[in-house]
């Protein structure tokens, strides 16, 4: 992405907890997370719109 748009790109945050066993074949995350990490990251989207 960083490369078609010829932009410097900022990676996003993730969510996980303490037992979510990260890039494991049964990784795991709870859904109201999800759903927080989504709005956040879209809010750091629409604030970095501004700039």
């Amino acid at each position: 992405l960083s490369q078609a748009l010829g932009i410097p790109l900022c990676s996003g945050m993730g969510v996980d907890h303490a037992r979510s066993r990260i890039h494991a074949p049964n990784e795991n995350i709870f859904v109201d997370d999800y759903i927080q990490v989504i709005k956040c990251n879209g809010e750091l989207i629409r604030r970095f719109a501004e700039i």
